[in-house]
């Protein structure tokens, strides 16, 4: 196919009568903008580049249709800027020149002025002097422009004005292919070059460069681009002559972007080499998940892009701009690849593979940061929820959850990429490849690198300049210290407060902090995390000062007390792990401290992990059990604070509970361990209605179902735990 083989018939290409000249061109043009638009979105992200944020990105092809750039329009995009600031600010050198001046002007002579002056007629300096007009020969000192890193300056401006000139002469003339920057960048060029100042600038000379173009910010970009200038002709015939292997890798990136929304595809990381045309994964094959619960392999070798589902198995090989699709037990059909129809090989593809269709051709938008003056986090939730400025209660959604992945690079060494989870619908955890950690992990495990890492995907989503984060009252301050530290190297102003406090403040809002609690009551605070249960005691002491301030806070102030713990480690591992080793998870342990209670609901139908030979996906299911087992622990918690709140004992418990099964007084009289009998019983039913119903009561006859039923309002017994003791 190869008809260009410079950059000149590159351009005059489009202007050609010649269709198969034409088509060609414009194909090399899609195959530059392609990896140029991958190059450039690599560099805007600050973390590694990942394949899910390559696939997001890949998705917003429409908006680029008339700007679609060349190997020389990166060039302008790359040094325009550079360009820019040289032009008012090119370095400058002191040059010593001998000219003859007016005597009064010298200020230096050298050995040469000397010579020059004893060849003057007169026998005296003076005489000497006078008889050259009374000037002299003499050093002048002046700034000049003629530097080695000037001269390479000057020469790329000349060269990248002439060859912008030969693409807006053929280019241009297409107006879905104007690239004004470029037009504005040949002006300032032409302008430049035009300058009397940079006339005395000799040639390039093709030297070694210099400091100046090595490590000078600016010059240094226009050295770069200087050599990439160089290449502008080699760059297209290579696109040319290894076209199949470059369609094969947009075709490879272009049928991810088709499944991102058929299957789920796990996360991993990616290199890019823009010299070698080259999208490079860890991993030769990836390992998808599709609706059905099936692995859909796709891999790309060479030329070549395989796929493979539990329905049919597809070769596709690219060679030169055709292309040959290869299906289980049907006929190979050959297409010819062109600008125009690329996307639409790409879905026909993707058919064939029958997993299904695109659900939409929506382009992804980039989530912007959220900007607030002061903000109140929970850290140390999966979806950390917070309160912004307007004092609403949001949750993001988007996980605060990362990876270290040990892998090969694209040149062959072991290294570890460092890639953000946090909208990915899969993940892989394998031993000895990946290391998932959120923030709770990074706590626990000590790691300032990992908390470091997690802070700053926070800031992509939250930005502030006061950050208050709230942590467990499990956690002590040597934890904290690692959690403050990180957060100050992202925001200015970092404060802690424990959740017992935080929940204190909340019931200082409410009815009944206002109606019922007294100076020197205390709160219990209750919260479950991972497999623990901490109970922390918060009293409420009168402080003058503050209510005279804040006469709402009606003078309270908050001091928390030490926090006890209660294991639930046996409730988890018998609802939860076990649950999740019945569904498939090969890491039960693991995948519960991962997402904790909220986060296996939060995902539910959204996240699946790969253990490099099997699949798990949160189900639904999986979420209804989380819920159930959270309600009973909510049950039993709340039970237990009613007990508290209403000083209910043992006995108590057990003859409301029997009054509920429908026991007589003197039935539960029978009950062994009930040594009480039914006048007793009946003084301790009338207690009872007055514990449980106080003020309310009003002179109103309570009976035994009555206050059966307020038992049950208030928890202190269990209508789904009711069972009867031995008689």
């Amino acid at each position: 196919m190869r008809q260009i083989d410079n950059y000149e018939q590159f351009c005059k290409a489009f202007e050609s009568d010649d269709n198969e000249l034409k088509k060609e061109a414009k194909l090399l043009l899609f195959i530059q903008n392609w990896i140029i638009r991958i190059i450039d979105y690599m560099e805007e992200d600050t973390l590694d580049y990942s394949l899910k944020k390559m696939i997001e990105q890949n998705v917003d092809k429409i908006s680029n249709i008339h700007t679609l750039k060349d190997a020389l329009s990166s060039i302008v995009d790359d040094s325009g800027l550079a360009f820019r600031h040289l032009n008012e600010n090119m370095r400058e050198k002191i040059i010593r020149e001998n000219v003859q001046m007016p005597v009064y002007k010298v200020k230096e002579i050298n050995s040469y002025g000397l010579n020059w002056l004893s060849r003057q007629s007169g026998r005296t300096i003076r005489q000497k002097v006078s008889s050259a007009g009374n000037s002299i020969m003499a050093v002048q000192r002046r700034m000049s422009f003629d530097t080695a890193e000037n001269r390479l300056f000057v020469a790329f401006a000349k060269e990248i004005f002439e060859q912008l000139n030969t693409k807006l002469e053929s280019l241009g003339k297409i107006d879905s292919r104007q690239i004004v920057e470029e037009e504005d960048m040949r002006d300032e060029l032409a302008v430049f070059l035009r300058r009397d100042d940079i006339a005395e600038v000799r040639r390039w000379e093709n030297l070694p460069p210099n400091n100046a173009l090595l490590s000078d910010q600016n010059y240094k970009k226009i050295w770069h681009a200087w050599n990439e200038i160089k290449k502008l002709d080699e760059r297209l015939q290579n696109d040319s002559d290894f076209m199949g292997n470059r369609l094969a890798t947009i075709f490879f990136v272009e049928l991810l972007v088709y499944f991102r929304e058929i299957l789920q595809i796990p996360q991993e990381p990616v290199e890019v080499d823009y010299d070698e045309y080259n999208v490079y994964l860890c991993e030769k094959q990836l390992f998808c998940l599709d609706g059905d619960g099936k692995t859909v392999q796709i891999s790309k070798d060479s030329n070549h892009i395989y796929l493979s589902s539990t329905k049919k198995d597809i070769d596709v090989e690219f060679m030169g701009n055709k292309l040959v699709v290869r299906v289980s037990k049907e006929e190979d059909k050959e297409y010819e690849v062109t600008q125009d129809n690329i996307y639409t090989y790409v879905k026909l593809i993707a058919t064939k593979l029958g997993v299904g269709l695109s659900k939409t051709n929506s382009i992804v938008q980039r989530k912007e940061a959220q900007k607030f003056q002061n903000i109140v986090v929970d850290l140390f939730s999966l979806h950390p929820s917070y309160i912004g400025d307007d004092a609403s209660y949001e949750k993001l959604s988007e996980r605060i959850l990362q990876q270290r992945y040990t892998g090969r690079d694209i040149d062959g060494d072991l290294r570890d990429y460092y890639i953000p989870c946090d909208n990915s619908n899969a993940i892989k955890m394998i031993s000895g490849v990946t290391d998932t950690y959120t923030i709770p992990f990074a706590v626990d495990n000590g790691s300032m690198e990992q908390m470091k890492r997690l802070v700053h995907m926070m800031e992509n989503y939250i930005v502030t300049d006061s950050f208050t984060y709230v942590f467990p009252d499990a956690y002590n301050e040597l934890q904290l210290s690692m959690v403050h530290k990180a957060a100050r190297m992202v925001y200015r102003r970092v404060r802690n407060v424990p959740l017992s406090i935080g929940a204190a403040f909340k019931f200082q809002t409410t009815k009944n902090f206002r109606n019922n609690f007294e100076q020197g009551d205390f709160l219990l605070v209750v919260n479950l995390i991972d497999d623990e249960v901490t109970f922390t005691l918060v009293a409420g002491e009168y402080d003058q000062n503050l209510e005279s301030e804040i006469s709402d806070y009606r003078g309270i102030v908050w001091e928390r007390h030490p926090t006890s713990t209660k294991l639930f480690k046996d409730e988890i591992n018998n609802n939860i792990i076990d649950f999740l080793t019945k569904a498939g998870c090969a890491k039960s342990e693991k995948i519960y401290k991962l997402l904790g209670l909220d986060g296996l609901c939060d995902e539910s139908d959204n996240f699946s992990v790969f253990f490099g030979n099997e699949w798990f996906h949160v189900t639904s299911e999986i979420k209804q059990i989380v819920e159930r087992f959270k309600n009973s622990i909510n049950n039993e918690l709340m039970h237990q604070e009613a007990l508290i709140d209403y000083e209910i004992d043992e006995y108590d418990e057990r003859f409301l509970r029997h009054l509920a099964l429908g026991y007589t007084k003197e039935q539960i009289t029978n009950l062994r361990g009930m040594p009480f009998g039914v006048k007793s019983l009946e003084k301790r039913q009338n207690e009872l209605v007055q514990k449980l119903f106080g003020s309310e009561r009003k002179g109103m006859s309570i009976n035994a179902t009555r206050l059966v039923v307020r038992a049950l309002e208030l928890r202190i017994i269990d209508i789904d735990n009711l069972y009867s003791d031995e008689e």
